[in-house]
């Protein structure tokens, strides 16, 4: 009956049917990396029941290979309007992991912004790239490029689509990276 409901739902968004009737709500859903070469594999059914039931998501796993394998056959349905939506909502979540530790991240470099951390760097741009409706908007000549697994963001991306080259695989990589770099506390023994 949720899928029911979850097909509703979608034909409401987006003023069609999707065929999911016949998909495990457990099942995985590999996502391929644009940039850093990697296959991502989350559970995509059960985090949109949990959206469209209004409820908060649970911990998941997350399997990060380096290969991308045959898919299974549900991925090769038509499915791109939620491939869309679960882009939106990695990048909702990664909007909200960056301001909860952006401050940390500030105070770690004294916050002289040259000495940041790279990889937070590109994250702020990736942010704010999310928060100007997917698009790179870079409007100061004397912007300073930013690079991250061979991907870089200088003043030719102003107006660039983020989603036409960052995969929802990219953002939980790095995410995942962000998320490593944060300065931990020492125990006092």
């Amino acid at each position: 009956m949720s899928l029911d409901a979850m097909n509703v739902a979608l034909a409401y968004k987006y003023g069609r049917l999707q065929f999911l009737g016949n998909t495990d709500p457990n099942s995985m859903m590999m996502h391929r990396s644009r940039v850093c070469g990697l296959t991502v594999v989350l559970p995509v059914f059960n985090v949109l029941l949990s959206a469209f039931e209004n409820r908060r998501f649970e911990p998941m796993f997350i399997e990060f290979k380096t290969e991308w394998p045959n898919p299974p056959e549900e991925s090769s349905k038509r499915i791109g309007d939620i491939m869309h939506f679960f882009h939106d909502v990695v990048a909702a979540q990664f909007v909200l992991f960056f301001e909860e530790h952006y401050m940390t991240m500030k105070k770690a470099c004294n916050f002289n912004y040259e000495k940041m951390n790279p990889v937070w760097s590109f994250g702020r741009r990736i942010r704010d790239a999310i928060s100007h409706g997917n698009l790179f908007t870079i409007n100061d000549p004397k912007f300073k490029a930013v690079s991250w697994k061979g991907y870089t963001i200088d003043n030719s991306k102003n107006g660039v689509k983020l989603s036409d080259e960052f995969s929802e695989a990219d953002l939980i990589a790095l995410l995942c990276e962000l998320e490593r770099s944060i300065p931990r506390e020492q125990n006092a023994a």
